[in-house]
């Protein structure tokens, strides 16, 4: 006999020991509906459980091709920051504020302080942003929506430098604030 040499006195310690007692009983008011379940009525096919694995089969392909990019960009630690472009806006600030001065006083439309491509545009529009919030320049419009934007300094005049005439030519300007 195979199992002639087992104790299975010892056996009974693995047997099931009577567990907390638990209530199955429903409370009343409580009621219980059976779960309807649909019986799928079509066929499945052969040439359906081949399409079936033929998509799982592709979207394994997909989920590995993007583990190995991941894993290619991991390798050449390609780091974004961010931004459009490097440029400090302090800088931006003050090369826009020399542009404005360039131009002198008065109104000046805001074209006349583009001197470059798209990128350019965008800095000279965030430092005028800028400059207005901090009080040096006033910006308005006057045909809503799409009409042109003046801006003009809130400083005093003879800040502003003439660009034609060199500076040893060019008279000082006071001007006189009227409060």
């Amino acid at each position: 006999m195979y199992f002639g040499d087992w104790d299975m006195e010892s056996l009974d310690a693995f047997a099931e020991q009577p567990g907390p007692c638990v209530d199955l009983a429903i409370p009343e008011g409580v009621e219980l509906t059976e779960v309807v379940r649909h019986r799928c009525t079509r066929p499945v096919s052969l040439v359906d459980l081949l399409d079936a694995f033929d998509t799982a089969q592709q979207e394994v392909e997909i989920a590995i091709n993007r583990q190995r990019v991941r894993e290619q960009l991991m390798k050449a630690q390609v780091r974004f920051d961010g931004k459009s472009h490097s440029d400090d806006q302090e800088k931006d600030v003050a090369e826009t504020w020399e542009r404005i001065e360039r131009c002198g006083s008065g109104p000046i439309a805001l074209e006349d302080l583009f001197e470059g491509d798209k990128e350019d545009r965008i800095k000279v529009f965030v430092s005028l942003l800028f400059l207005a919030r901090s009080g040096k320049i006033a910006l308005w419009q006057d045909q809503m929506p799409y009409g042109q934007v003046y801006l003009e300094m809130k400083l005093p005049w003879d800040m502003g430098k003439l660009v034609d005439k060199p500076e040893a030519e060019a008279a000082p300007v006071t001007a006189q604030l009227v409060m």
